[in-house]
């Protein structure tokens, strides 16, 4: 009886075996298909280098007043198509946020829709808020959005009053899933710039009047400069005064003063045997500065009534 049960459950599997299943035949194959599908994964988009390009050949110095190519060398394994958005830095160090461009710029650029297989981005300016530093026109995004690598260039003009020295450029890269990536920061440097006129009424002559005698005879005359870094002014002479007609020499060297604000009048040295005379010195960091100084000359004691010439000036700013 043991063995009889265990024979009908046996048959009644292969009945049911045979209910579901497809009869073949000796020359017709059983054929059973379905769907396949397969997910891919979004992976994090790389940034592997920045770089700084002159339009001639990679830099580490730049130049204020003067358009640079900020290099942002993108990959990512979905395509750059994938690509959402491209942000860098450059700054000095302690001064992220800051609106200001002695210190720090920022720009974006921003892809419209990602993935749809088109690079059609926008460049951004986002800090400074005020003035142009970012040459839109310049800046260029990866022409193959299907490519696995691309690079992202920022044109960039530093305003002059950028301050001289060691700069840090940051660059960040996310996907349109919000992944992100960012380079390793690297430094490079901010060269000096000085620019210096002077006007005295509208000339760069000097003109005294008085007497035989005379002390401290006064001609005064504006200096403007803008730079980025601590500057100072000196200035220096050469040669006598003589009369052209009758050629009437001084009989010594001019003694002449420069004197700026409420500082102590210095004396200018004789341009032959430098260094010029210092009298003032400034902070930097500006655009068209203004500052009003003194020039004086003390009067040899006997002198024929005559137009005297021939004493070239020199002013000089220095950094």
């Amino acid at each position: 009886m043991k063995m009889k049960g265990i024979v009908t459950i046996m048959l009644s599997l292969v009945m049911v075996s045979m209910a579901v299943g497809v009869i073949a035949t000796d020359t017709t194959p059983i054929e059973w298909n379905g769907n396949g599908s397969a997910t891919l994964a979004n992976i994090a988009p790389l940034l592997p280098s920045t770089s700084i390009n002159d339009g001639a050949a990679w830099v580490t110095n730049v130049d204020v007043d003067t358009d640079y190519l900020f290099y942002v060398n993108v990959s990512d394994v979905n395509t750059i198509d994938d690509i959402k958005s491209v942000s860098i830095k450059i700054l000095v160090s302690g001064h992220n946020g800051y609106d200001n461009p002695k210190y720090n710029y920022e720009f974006t650029y921003t892809e419209i829709i990602a993935q749809d297989l088109d690079i059609d981005g926008t460049w951004a300016q986002v800090l400074p808020t005020a003035g142009v530093y970012l040459n839109v026109a310049s800046c260029v995004a990866p022409a193959d959005h299907t490519s696995l690598t691309g690079s992202y260039i920022f044109s960039v003009t530093m305003e002059k009053t950028a301050r001289a020295g060691t700069w840090s450029y940051l660059a960040s890269v996310s996907d349109d899933s919000g992944l992100s990536a960012s380079a390793t920061p690297i430094n490079f440097n901010v060269y000096k710039y000085l620019e210096m006129t002077y006007d005295n009424g509208g000339s760069q002559d000097f003109a005294w009047v008085g007497s035989p005698g005379t002390m401290d005879a006064a001609d005064a005359f504006t200096v403007t400069a803008t730079s980025n870094t601590p500057y100072y002014l000196s200035a220096a002479y050469e040669n006598r005064f003589y009369n052209v007609g009758t050629g009437t020499t001084w009989a010594a060297e001019p003694s002449l003063e420069v004197k700026y604000a409420t500082s102590s009048a210095v004396a200018l040295t004789n341009a032959t045997a430098p260094p010029f005379a210092q009298w003032a010195s400034f902070p930097g960091l500006v655009i068209d500065q203004t500052t009003d100084h003194t020039l004086y000359l003390d009067y040899e004691a006997v002198l024929p009534a005559l137009a005297y010439t021939g004493v070239t000036i020199y002013i000089q700013a220095s950094v």
